[in-house]
């Protein structure tokens, strides 16, 4: 049995993932610290001055915000499904399009090719939930404020 091909880690985009990923935690950190409570607190000043049109734009930028939010996964899904198919045309996991946080063992023929339409149905799945979580968070907020 020969050597199994091993893709060595590319530290550079590791260090590169690291830094979104802590850069997008404390910005929703900071959100949850100090927006919502500066949020809630001007929504509560709109209501006890009746003034509704100030309300109402408030609303509808938490309901923009919930929209933006879930559509947000979209490029991680399209990203899943060119990967998943990249993967199925290779017949190779990791395809050579993909760049690997950690040092990976290549995986060939039948079971690349069920990572591959994992990848792509994952993808699909998640684009699903994405855009119906989107359309619910709408329709939820307008059905509450139309009082239907």
């Amino acid at each position: 049995m020969s050597n199994p091909e091993i893709i060595p880690a590319d530290k550079a985009y590791r260090t590169k993932m690291f830094i979104i990923f802590a850069v997008l935690m404390l910005a929703v950190l900071a959100l949850a610290q100090w927006g919502m409570p500066q949020i809630m607190s001007r929504i509560e000043s709109a209501l006890d001055s009746g003034d509704d049109i100030l309300f109402m734009r408030y609303i509808r930028g938490i309901e923009a915000g919930l929209a933006l939010l879930f559509l947000g996964f979209i490029p991680f899904c399209i990203y899943n499904v060119r990967m998943g198919l990249s993967v199925r045309k290779e017949q190779r996991f990791p395809s050579s399009l993909m760049r690997v946080l950690r040092d990976t063992t290549v995986i060939t023929g039948d079971a690349a090719e069920r990572r591959g339409r994992f990848l792509v149905g994952m993808g699909i799945v998640l684009m699903v939930v994405s855009l119906g979580s989107a359309a619910f968070a709408v329709i939820s907020i307008e059905t509450v404020l139309t009082g239907g």
